[in-house]
């Protein structure tokens, strides 16, 4: 046991036996201790904590970008397939077009060139115009035949009466219009029959 008395002076001292100094010391230091395993415990336990949220956090963005992932390749397959639609119905449309030239071009193929039917046309005109100055000139004649017997008919008019005079000026005049007419006829046959 230890002594009451202070060793260096050798009197004694008022300090208890045993020290509880000495025994606080060492129950701070098991409480420490077991607060020191405690804690790391905690801190252990947080740690795996962590860990674990930290595990599922990286679960669900791989799953988060692995669900994009098919979604944009979903998008991309389907964007792939408008395009190839896209571009058959473009095929089809320009080949609707293509036929649509051809029949143009075959069509243009057919049409009377403008040289040829000027040439035609003038030729056409130049008929024309020797029809018409031939009808004229039967005209002409046919009206100066016509005055002629309208004359004829005047002086018969005046030389004969009754009822013969007239008779007679009615068959010249039925004889000038046929005669007229026959030419007009026979202008127009010779017209179209060239």
């Amino acid at each position: 046991m230890a002594s009451n008395e202070d060793r260096e002076y050798g009197q004694p001292t008022r300090l208890p036996i045993p020290d509880p100094t000495v025994l606080t010391t060492e129950a701070l230091r098991r409480d420490i201790g077991s607060l020191r395993e405690l804690l790391e415990e905690k801190i252990a336990a947080e740690h795996n904590l962590t860990q674990n949220y930290l595990a599922e956090r990286e679960l669900r963005y791989e799953q988060r970008f692995m669900a994009q992932e098919k979604a944009v390749n979903a998008a991309l397959i389907a964007q792939k397939e408008a395009v190839v639609k896209q571009e058959m119905a473009s095929e089809k449309r320009f080949e609707g077009v293509n036929e649509f030239r051809a029949q143009l071009s075959d069509q243009a193929a057919t049409f009377l060139p403008r040289n040829e039917y000027q040439v035609q046309h003038d030729s056409l005109n130049e008929k024309v115009d020797a029809v018409t100055k031939n009808v004229a000139e039967r005209m002409d004649l046919s009206s100066k035949a016509i005055n002629q017997a309208i004359s004829n008919l005047q002086i018969s008019r005046a030389t004969d009466e009754g009822h013969s005079s007239g008779l007679n000026a009615g068959w010249v005049l039925f004889a000038g219009g046929a005669g007229l007419l026959i030419g007009i006829v026979g202008i127009l046959l010779r017209i179209f029959a060239k």
